[in-house]
């Protein structure tokens, strides 16, 4: 639970990645200079955790006695949301790209799927100290103070989503032609049909680091994932060639 140095590393990261993209990226063709800087941004905030642990660990693991086979199953338990999420994310824009043969149309999305995920980042920022803290609860057995917690949490939630949902709804209108400027009109419709996603992902996520992941029964989660990435495929398919128009 200790999110002080993880916080202000990824602060002072995220800080210089943004002054070098003004100052390093000056025109279109830069963009494997932009690329550059976000990887190393991300290997920094991997690197830096790794050696912060080190110094609490009291006793050295010899090599001859790790067994990284006998965690491969809970390795893939976990990982499957990973790759379904990604689908989920990254699925969409390929198969807009590919059926509407237009880039285009691929970057109203884009613009869209980006502000709203900015601003979902807002609603779940919680969730990710909280996971820590109710699994040290369960790993107690205080299950009561686990369940006041969940009920927090889900509150404070819905009271961020809902307004957030209805708000972007509102002012979509607005806020894309002076965020984006002009030539983005169609990012207004996408961003009012996407605006819901704000309640859904805030319960989803919820629901994953304040009960499943903590509990160990992220596994059970992973049909219902897959079915929904499947789903997600066919509709595909189907609708990003009716609806766009």
């Amino acid at each position: 639970e200790e999110f002080k140095f993880i916080s202000i590393t990824q602060m002072i990261t995220r800080i210089l990645m943004i002054i070098l993209t003004f100052t390093c990226v000056k025109q279109e063709t830069d963009i494997n200079i932009a690329i550059f800087i976000n990887s190393v941004v991300l290997l920094v905030n991997s690197i830096l955790p790794i050696y912060y642990i080190i110094k609490h660990i009291e006793k050295r693991t010899k090599i001859k006695e790790l067994h990284p086979i006998i965690h491969f199953r809970q390795c893939i338990i976990y990982f499957v949301p990973a790759v379904a999420t990604q689908i989920y994310t990254v699925l969409d824009k390929t198969m807009i790209g590919v059926i509407t043969d237009s880039t285009y149309e691929n970057g109203y999305y884009e613009q869209a799927d980006k502000m709203l995920k900015m601003i979902i980042t807002f609603i779940t920022a919680a969730n990710v100290i909280m996971k820590s803290r109710i699994s040290y609860l369960f790993g107690n057995d205080k299950i009561d103070e686990i369940k006041s917690l969940i009920s927090k949490s889900l509150h404070m939630t819905l009271m961020l989503a809902w307004p957030v949902t209805f708000g972007i709804i509102a002012i979509a209108s607005v806020l894309v032609p002076v965020f984006f400027g002009s030539g983005y009109e169609k990012t207004i419709d996408l961003l009012i049909i996407l605006a819901p996603l704000a309640i859904i992902i805030g319960i989803s996520n919820l629901l994953g680091t304040h009960y499943l992941t903590p509990t160990g029964k992220r596994g059970k989660s992973n049909t219902g994932l897959i079915i929904g990435a499947v789903i997600n495929f066919i509709l595909n398919i189907f609708l990003i060639k009716i609806l766009n128009l």
